[in-house]
């Protein structure tokens, strides 16, 4: 996969791929100075389809994946050299949500030293991660940062362990606010209940996050900021009020017509 901002051609924001061809959140750009994101469609129960103009954001975090114990040493794989600095591998005691296979990738292990009264915090980027049933399973961790160098051993049922997705993994359209993502360029349809999927059961593509887009929206003013339509239609934009929590997305440049505006858009 390429590293830095790579420069994309129509061809490139016109390609859904079912197999992921570069990193989730990898940066890319056209000549004509818009600038794009990479990411992975949301799963669903059955399938959907996503249309272009929609405005995307992050998933939404899975239930009971935080605050889990890090497993004991001869317990569910867990090895002694597993807790130490320069480890990159842990595992986790699940909870009472099942995880499948891969479900993490590109996430985040958010480990936290003194657990609940945590004295450092390390964040540490995620390869890969075992399928685990709930209640009764374990999830063996892959790690594409080590444990830091430095860092005491971890200590089973002191320090906690919680996972993060990708921001840029399973993104949907939603009145949920939640982190904006960017705009979808091309049709794209995401098949596969969550319950069963893998990370690549889905569809991978460019997600415009700056310069000028044309975006479905609710309602638009010419000169007003651009905000998520968290109340009409997901996918949607409307006027971004003074003091909502919603995210300021870019500034309208073209009033609402037919359902459709023009934004200049910095979605960060």
């Amino acid at each position: 996969m390429e590293t830095g901002i790579r420069t994309l051609t129509s061809q490139d924001l016109n390609t859904v791929s079912s197999t992921q061809q570069e990193s989730l959140g990898a940066v890319g750009a056209t000549a004509d100075g818009r600038l794009f994101r990479y990411a992975g469609f949301g799963y669903v129960s059955g399938t959907s389809t996503f249309n272009p103009g929609q405005l995307m954001v992050a998933p939404v975090a899975p239930a009971n994946s935080t605050a889990l114990t890090i497993t004991a040493t001869s317990t569910g794989g867990q090895v002694a050299g597993n807790l130490v600095a320069g480890s990159k591998t842990l595992v986790i005691t699940n909870s009472s949500t099942a995880v499948w296979l891969d479900e993490f990738k590109e996430g985040y292990l958010v480990i936290n030293v003194g657990g609940s009264g945590a004295t450092s915090v390390y964040n540490l980027k995620i390869k890969g991660n075992s399928a685990a049933a709930a209640t009764t399973g374990y999830i063996t961790v892959t790690l594409a940062d080590p444990i830091p160098a430095n860092a005491t051993t971890l200590l089973p049922g002191t320090d906690t362990a919680s996972l993060r997705l990708s921001p840029f993994s399973f993104v949907i359209p939603s009145t949920t606010s939640n982190k904006t993502i960017g705009v979808v360029q091309v049709s794209s349809t995401a098949a596969t209940a969550a319950a069963s999927a893998t990370v690549g059961a889905g569809s991978y593509g460019w997600l415009q996050v700056g310069g000028f887009a044309t975006l479905l929206a609710t309602s638009a003013t010419l000169g007003y900021p651009v905000g998520q339509d968290v109340s009409t239609t997901a996918g949607n934009v409307i006027n971004k009020s003074s003091g909502t929590t919603t995210e300021e997305l870019g500034t309208f440049i073209t009033a609402a017509a037919n359902g459709v505006a023009y934004a200049n858009l910095h979605i960060v």
